[in-house]
């Protein structure tokens, strides 16, 4: 029973270490699209492990989980600034979600994203940023 338990412990430690591999042992690739996006950064970091962006009570009334994720970003007033849209297609300096992942933030507008969490790195920031500036297409 202290094997399995040991196992499944190491397990979600590997899951939730960042370094994440394919099934070949190399680093995780995420593309600049929301197919690439939603598994790999909103699921694990934002809706299902933490569950702060997920369908039952999102945080800031913002549900990261796939298929709701791209409705409830684009060209959608930001809760904790409404003046600011989440993400603005071509224009990630204007999106809300890029100053959550990075900053700088003002004093309203809550704390950085993931929360109590460490942030994302700067590779996956990027990545989102891509995204944005290549139209935030949901694909």
């Amino acid at each position: 029973m202290r094997s399995i338990l040991c196992s499944a412990f190491l397990l979600l430690a590997i899951s939730c270490s960042g370094d994440e591999r394919t099934g070949n042992g190399e680093p995780l690739q995420i593309e600049a699209r929301l197919s690439s996006i939603q598994p790999t950064i909103f699921d694990r970091s934002c809706a299902n492990f933490s569950a702060c962006h997920d369908d039952s009570s999102p945080a800031g009334d913002l549900d990261l989980t796939a298929p709701a994720a791209y409705a409830q970003l684009i060209d959608r007033p930001a809760t904790m600034s409404p003046s600011s849209l989440r993400v603005v297609p071509g224009e990630q300096d204007l999106s809300f979600l890029v100053r959550k992942l990075k900053g700088p933030l003002e004093e309203d507008e809550g704390a950085l994203m993931p929360f109590a969490n460490p942030p994302l790195p700067p590779e996956e920031i990027q990545v989102i940023e891509e995204w944005i500036a290549r139209g935030a297409a949901n694909d």
